[in-house]
């Protein structure tokens, strides 16, 4: 199977993106990992947020067709108050997945940082002529003055 990294070249004919059944069948894997080695939550918050915003507009429908129900004037005022609604909890429900989503960015950031700060200490020691040029005959650095505390 080609690399989807690699471009086609001049003479080759142009790669078709996924299909459907592929992508479905990759999130079914992932969903299934049991060890956890992808996040599949950054990849579902759009189809969250789109369920979420539905979910909210037939809420707040049926709630002012309930309060229609019992009283026209309390009919009349979620008439009103109905879209106002429904722009705060779709609103709280963005709030909540930029978060959720930042979390989830963050802990990738830690684990590629994590790694690399693995690579860095195990690369250090070859550099151990800086500690000589800055602290003299391969010692740690001097301890930072102040007060002295007497020993017990």
């Amino acid at each position: 199977m080609a690399d989807p990294e690699k471009p086609a070249l001049p003479g080759e004919p142009a790669r078709p993106a996924p299909s459907w059944w592929r992508l479905v069948r990759d999130f079914l894997h992932d969903l299934f990992d049991l060890q956890f080695r992808t996040f599949i939550a950054t990849r579902m918050l759009p189809g969250v947020y789109g369920f979420g915003i539905v979910l909210a507009g037939v809420f707040m429908m049926y709630w002012v067709l309930l309060r229609f129900r019992d009283s026209v004037w309390e009919g009349l005022v979620w008439i009103v108050l109905g879209p106002v609604a429904f722009v705060g909890i779709v609103t709280a429900l963005r709030i909540t997945l930029e978060f959720v989503l930042a979390v989830f960015r963050m802990a990738w950031y830690v684990e590629h940082v994590a790694g690399r700060t693995e690579m860095i200490a195990q690369e250090l020691p070859r550099f151990g002529f800086l500690r000589t040029l800055l602290f003299g005959d391969k010692t740690s650095p001097p301890p930072k003055s102040g007060p002295i505390d007497p020993p017990p």
